[in-house]
């Protein structure tokens, strides 16, 4: 059919090369330029490939390295993303640019752009999103609260969905699907079915995200620690296979390093820390909510992001400063009001 249509457009016969004859590589970009040259003769004076979801498949999930490795012959081949009249736009994850750039990325050639939600654009999401169904007759979650919450709980589930939209979105359907699965409710949400729909959706959305490593961390039941912590106090291991834990988890996006601490006679240790609210809650899960708002859910002072420790001095992934977490803000006293 290809064939048919070449030739009422003079294009020339389309040629599958037998794979003995060539390099499979070269094969499949033969026939990637190929098409190239069919299409932009036809109707289409240009061609956009959109590659998303990369790590939602089996075996890339909650693991960076490998959801790169599947793309990486793609992602640095200059002269395919450069072809003429084609353009590709990659949504991937952002734990994978580390292995981008050690692979020999070219952000000099190809244009890079972070998709980041703040706490402060997800509260106006939330927002537009009630006033939509609502008919504009509601604007803040907290006006579906039945008013015994000490907590501005709008701005809560702001920092909850971790800058995710849709987690947002999620997040709020949990906390309603909890007030009203019984077969009678009350009209107003109280408080604590809130408290019990974040930590039904911490949990749920930990297990999707992190898998078995949310089950390891669990063991460790810490949200900060070292290597030497996991290898002589937690798992009984050798440092290496700690350190290889930790490198799972990283890579998982599950733990970030967020500083050092002291290790006499040697180079001081790194400390770990998980990095998601959500995760944090499933891992403390004898903790109440009102313990991980007051105690290890902080806002860093520098950018405002939400950070995780209990107390030590803390340098922040996003910006790179450096604070004490007993002298931070909580997030407890950030969204705290006054209940009447």
């Amino acid at each position: 059919m290809i064939n048919a249509i070449s030739a009422r457009f003079s294009i020339g016969k389309l040629e599958i090369e037998k794979a003995e004859s060539k390099k499979i590589e070269e094969s499949i970009r033969f026939k990637f330029d190929s098409i190239v040259n069919f299409l932009t003769k036809t109707s289409y004076s240009s061609i956009y490939i959109l590659i998303d979801r990369v790590d939602e498949l089996t075996f890339t999930a909650n693991d960076a390295e490998r959801a790169f490795q599947f793309l990486e012959s793609i992602l640095i081949d200059l002269p395919l993303l450069e072809t003429q009249g084609v353009a590709f736009k990659f949504f991937l994850w952002d734990q994978t640019k580390e292995y981008y750039q050690s692979a020999g990325g070219r952000p000099d050639r190809l244009i890079e752009y972070s998709l980041d939600w703040s706490a402060a654009e997800l509260e106006k999401v939330l927002s537009r999103r009630i006033e939509t169904y609502s008919d504009g007759k509601v604007s803040r979650f907290d006006e579906l609260l039945s008013g015994d919450a000490n907590y501005d709980v709008h701005k809560m589930l702001a920092h909850f969905a971790h800058g995710s939209p849709r987690d947002l979105i999620r997040i709020s359907k949990k906390i309603v699907d909890e007030h009203t699965r019984a077969g009678s409710f009350g009209e107003k949400i109280p408080f604590r079915t809130v408290k019990s729909g974040i930590i039904a959706f911490s949990v749920e959305r930990a297990r999707e995200l992190y898998g078995a490593q949310m089950a390891e961390l669990k063991k460790v039941h810490a949200l900060n620690f070292t290597i030497s912590i996991l290898a002589s106090e937690i798992f009984r291991i050798s440092g290496q296979a700690a350190r290889a834990k930790a490198q799972k988890w990283q890579n998982s996006g599950a733990v970030i390093k967020i500083g050092e601490v002291p290790n006499p006679g040697n180079r001081p240790q790194y400390l770990y820390g998980i990095v998601d609210p959500r995760l944090a809650v499933a891992v403390m899960s004898d903790s109440s909510i009102e313990e991980a708002l007051e105690q290890y859910l902080l806002l860093c002072p520098h950018c405002k992001n939400l950070r995780i420790a209990y107390e030590g001095e803390i340098t922040c992934p996003d910006c790179q400063g450096n604070f004490n977490a007993e002298d931070a803000t909580t997030l407890g006293t950030y969204c705290a009001v006054e209940v009447k």
